[in-house]
């Protein structure tokens, strides 16, 4: 066996200008000999293939090649198979160096040497002749590097294509394989018209993997989840050939793919054929086989693109984004055709799908249709859509929108083929459904078709609403029309029931992008009829206001009426006149009387003063004399009381002497010497009985003053005579002051009485001149219509016209509105303006109104 050593000294001789070693020219010799030294060549031995997915592998009877390879036989799979080393260039500028050992296999499945795909549509493809490629790295070789000898060995796989060798690091494979004609992607195969027989596959089982860990993936969770990342092998098949299929499509290369989930994945080119470039479309396909079954007769191609197919299936305006198809083929090769993609919208996208029958040569659609739905979409998209339409079809685009912005939500939108479908409604195949919010409510549900007759696209949108609430007007039982087309033919309707002004009735609401407007008529008693124009800012909570022209066909009755009370007021205004002129006489006489009755009174009242002040003056006189006297007792008394305290004030300071001249006659008895002392005390013993003495008669006339002190002077019996006396002559005086009146004349209640009455005829006298007053101006007036009415035969009044504007809730209120209006009276025409009650309107008393106008002119 080839050692260590021994594997060290040749091994760079094998791979030249990658260690540094001599070329093969030079080595060949050396590594011939070296490898005849001995029978087994044991991989793992070598310093660059230890621990690589060829570690496990020993080569007997190694023959080395001229150019470096060896050859030689390997144990494999329980058999002894033909084997190649031979070294590669890696890396992506081929800048590194590496091995790749080629082992002939002889498994008849792909499941033999991948144990995880037994019973699987990938684990059943056959295999002709097999090469396992085990590599310790990624490598791309093609026949212009290969030596003749690696050539030779791989030319067998390859047949008379181009030589091209791509390997991963871990395990590879390289194979001719064929499908069985029962087994599933055989029968797949089959249905696509493809013919399979020995097609080479090659690609990589195990990225960075020995052979052994291949073998226990089924076994081993992580290794299983490496498999089914990395395992990929392709092969290049004929064309797919599918008779079902409209001459205008075309089908290109396909490829097979074998991925280790497991699953056989088919793919080809199909090319949809429009016309022209821009109409036609390329897409790539694929089918996956790995859910077919044996027995399944049908099976699935999906193609997916990228970009805009224009004009998809030659519907002219249908403009697919990132289309996908779908086939459904079965063993007769018949072709169920799906298609998907978007469509824009204006700015939105709208995802279709049709299901769909196809025309044998042209490839267009003659059954199925498209539909789509998409969760809301404003109508400026909507038009931007509808014009993309028309043009596509040579239409001039819409105008500029004037209706209300609309919104449809839940929008359905069908496409039929281009010749119509009865279930549409429509022969142009554009039809659409949804729910209509505007004027900031949900409206209706509508069903709408987009038509393209004139020359410019049309849609239009029906539906029925429940109850529309508009603020003043509320609709009953209301439907919408919505069209969008020519400029005259635009319009945005709601028709319903409403009880607006005097009746019920159905009206229009026609709605622009700014207002909302009912135009509408109404008779009033048959006095004269009006024409109403009510308008409402469309955005926001409406705000209605109404506009009426009162019509001329009626206004023959009305003049008649507004002459009918001229007449009549004519006439009242000369006998009111007359009546006033009586009542104002009366009225003079009643106030004449009246002022001579107060006089008089006013006088009796003077009289009955003057007695009432004589009395009083005398009881002021008199209580004012017996005050003088009592003030002249108080004063006496008062004197002889001051008199009575000067005495008994010298009493007590006659007293108060005597007392310090006793103490000082005790001082100086103390003081002189015992030989004096007794005559000192005699003289003390006088001292004192003076003291005593004048202390009696001090307390004597204090206590007799202390006692005049405590009697009142009021009751001295001079103060008490004189108190008794004022009294009553006080009595006598408040009792003239209350009969004495010192209130105004005027209060007296007869003279009061009096003047009350004269003011009330007073106000009777005024009312009278006012009348006189006013009823002269009035019957000149009144003059001049009976002037007229003589002359003239009638026609005092015809009305020209009549009109008012105001907010209609609050007219429907019965607030007043202001009337223009203009007439000609007494031969003048007139333009005057004046407030006049909505009921009063509704109830058909307009010419009231008119003549109470008229009537305050005559008056003033």
């Amino acid at each position: 066996m080839l050692t260590f050593a021994s594997a060290a000294l040749f091994l760079p001789l094998l791979a030249p200008g990658l260690t540094g070693a001599p070329g093969p020219a030079r080595a060949a010799a050396p590594v011939r000999a070296a490898v005849a030294e001995t029978a087994v060549l044991a991989l793992g031995d070598m310093p660059e293939l230890a621990g690589t997915a060829l570690a496990s592998f020993e080569i007997e009877r190694p023959v080395c090649k001229k150019s470096g390879e060896i050859f030689g036989s390997v144990s494999f799979l329980g058999a002894t198979s033909r084997a190649m080393l031979h070294p590669v260039s890696t890396g992506i500028d081929g800048d590194g160096s590496g091995w790749v050992l080629a082992i002939e296999a002889s498994s008849a499945r792909l499941s033999d040497l991948v144990p995880p795909l037994k019973s699987t549509v990938a684990g059943d493809l056959k295999l002709r002749r097999t090469a396992v490629l085990l590599a310790t790295g990624n490598s791309r070789v093609d026949e212009a590097t290969m030596s003749p000898d690696v050539a030779a060995f791989y030319s067998p796989y390859f047949r008379s294509a181009r030589l091209m060798l791509e390997v991963a690091g871990g395990v590879n494979v390289l194979t001719r394989m064929e499908a069985g004609s029962g087994s599933p992607l055989g029968v797949a195969l089959g249905m696509l018209g493809i013919e399979t027989d020995g097609v080479l596959l090659q690609g990589t089982i195990l990225k960075d993997a020995s052979f052994s860990e291949l073998r226990e993936a089924h076994k081993n969770e992580s290794l299983r989840e490496r498999l089914e990342e990395s395992m990929e092998l392709r092969a290049y098949l004929p064309a797919v050939n599918l008779g079902g299929l409209p001459d205008s499509f075309v089908t290109g290369e396909t490829s097979l793919i074998v991925g280790g989930k497991p699953s056989v994945g088919l793919s080809f080119r199909l090319v949809a054929n429009g016309g022209d470039a821009r109409r036609s479309q390329s897409f790539e396909c694929r089918v996956d086989v790995a859910e077919a079954r044996p027995g399944v007769t049908e099976v699935q191609v999906l193609g997916t693109a990228l970009g805009t197919w224009r004009d998809a299936l030659g519907i002219r305006g249908l403009h697919l984004e990132s289309p996908r198809l779908l086939l459904e083929v079965d063993t007769a090769q018949r072709i169920g055709f799906g298609l998907r993609g978007g469509l824009a919208i204006g700015a939105r996208n709208m995802a279709l799908s049709a299901k769909l029958q196809l025309h044998a040569v042209t490839g267009a659609p003659v059954g199925g249709f498209f539909e789509g739905r998409l969760d809301s979409i404003g109508s400026a998209d909507l038009v931007a859509f509808v014009s993309a339409l028309g043009a596509a079809r040579g239409k001039q685009p819409l105008p500029a929108c004037t209706l209300p912005d609309f919104e449809l939500r839940d929008l359905y939108l069908k496409i039929a083929p281009t010749e119509g479908d009865s279930d549409l409604g429509t022969s142009e195949g554009f039809a659409l459904r949804g729910e209509l919010h505007a004027l900031g409510r949900k409206l209706a549900f509508v069903d709408g078709a987009i038509s393209m007759g004139g020359l410019v696209p049309d849609l239009t949108l029906i539906g029925a609403c429940s109850d529309v609430d508009l603020g003043a007007v509320s609709l009953k039982d209301a439907s919408v029309d919505v069209r969008l087309g020519a400029t005259l033919d635009q319009h945005f309707r709601l028709k319903g029931a409403t009880k607006l002004l005097a009746l019920s009735r159905t009206v229009d609401v026609n709605c622009s992008l700014t207002n909302l407007v009912i135009d509408t008529s109404e008779e009033f008693k048959g006095v004269y009829s009006t024409a109403y124009h009510l308008s409402s800012p469309s955005q926001g909570r409406p705000a209605w206001r109404v506009a009426a022209t009162v019509e001329n066909q009626l206004s023959r009755t009305l003049s008649e009426q507004v002459s009918g009370k001229a007449r009549a007021w004519a006439e009242e205004t000369e006998r009111d006149f007359a009546r006033a002129q009586r009542d104002l006489d009366d009225a003079k006489a009643q106030v004449r009387q009246l002022d001579g009755s107060i006089e008089a009174e006013k006088k009796k009242v003077l009289a009955r003063r003057d007695r009432q002040g004589s009395a009083l003056r005398s009881a002021q006189a008199e209580v004012q004399k017996l005050t003088g006297e009592m003030d002249k007792v108080r004063a006496t008394i008062l004197g002889n009381r001051k008199t009575r305290k000067a005495k008994v004030d010298r009493k007590k300071s006659a007293a108060d002497s005597a007392r310090k001249a006793w103490q000082q006659a005790i001082s100086d008895r103390k003081k002189a010497p015992l030989q004096k002392r007794p005559k000192l005390k005699i003289i003390e013993a006088a001292k004192f009985a003076d003291y005593q003495g004048k202390l009696a008669a001090w307390k004597t006339s204090n206590a007799g003053y202390q006692a005049l002190l405590r009697v009142p002077i009021e009751a001295d019996p001079r103060m008490v005579a004189l108190l008794t006396a004022r009294e009553a002559a006080t009595g006598t005086l408040k009792g003239a002051e209350k009969m004495t009146e010192v209130w105004p004349i005027e209060t007296d209640p007869k003279v009061a009485a009096l003047i009350a009455a004269r003011e009330t005829a007073l106000g009777a006298l005024n009312v009278a001149k006012g009348s006189v007053f006013l009823g002269g101006k009035a019957v000149v007036g009144a003059g001049k219509i009976t002037s007229w009415i003589a002359k003239h035969n009638g026609d005092l009044f015809m009305l020209d016209s009549a009109s008012f504007e105001a907010e209609l809730a609050g007219y429907l209120a019965g607030n007043s509105v202001q009337l223009d209006a203009k007439a000609r009276f007494l031969g003048d025409t007139k333009t005057f303006r004046l407030r006049v009650s909505a009921g009063l309107l509704k109830d058909g008393a307009l010419a009231t109104a008119l003549w109470n106008h008229l009537k305050k002119e005559l008056e003033n």
